[in-house]
């Protein structure tokens, strides 16, 4: 992706300085998967994102443009996550297109820290991911993941033949301090 340099040139976030906008209006349909340990359940998950932010997390790469079509102006709309999921008991499984693991900022502007967002999230780590994923849940406080997804920030096609690992480990070091490890390759 190109860096921004230019107001509104969509190479960063918060990028159109000086006007009145809206970044993110959110809307998502879930049903959480949950296993009581002895049998199987299923979820799924479809988010939808309105706003100047949405244009920044569209899927890119794709010939047949997953969700770049619904663009005007600054503004447009996203679908950063449409997922299924199985799970029984510590083993859960998502297939579809999902949040990434990686990094510490998000694309939920409820789930950062700060408004603003660094140099790396942008330019640096994916934002979602469109593959398989499974997450084991070994105690209160490991949970390991692994899986595999085709590339980064891609709709439901393979971007330049992209097949990619995706998966690590999270220790939870106290009760507000998870140690998380992800690697992609």
């Amino acid at each position: 992706q190109p860096f921004s340099d230019a107001k509104g040139d969509l190479g960063s976030f918060n990028d159109s300085t000086g006007n009145l906008d809206l970044h993110q209006s959110w809307i998502y349909v879930e049903k959480v998967a949950k296993s009581n340990g002895c049998s199987w359940d299923w979820g799924f998950r479809a988010d939808f994102v309105y706003g100047s932010d949405a244009q920044k997390t569209q899927a890119f790469g794709n010939p047949d443009d997953y969700d770049n079509g619904w663009d005007h102006g600054r503004y447009g709309f996203a679908l950063p996550q449409l997922y299924a999921e199985v799970a029984k008991g510590n083993l859960s499984v998502k297939v579809g297109h999902f949040f990434t693991l990686v990094g510490y900022e998000v694309i939920p502007a409820i789930d950062n820290r700060f408004f603003s967002h660094s140099f790396t999230m942008f330019n640096g780590e994916p934002f979602t991911h469109t593959g398989a994923l499974a997450t084991y849940t070994c105690s209160d406080s490991l949970e390991l993941y692994g899986g595999w997804v085709a590339g980064w920030d891609t709709g439901f096609d393979q971007f330049g033949n992209g097949s990619n690992w995706l998966g690590g480990v999270s220790l939870a070091v106290s009760e507000n301090a998870p140690l998380t490890y992800i690697s992609t390759g």
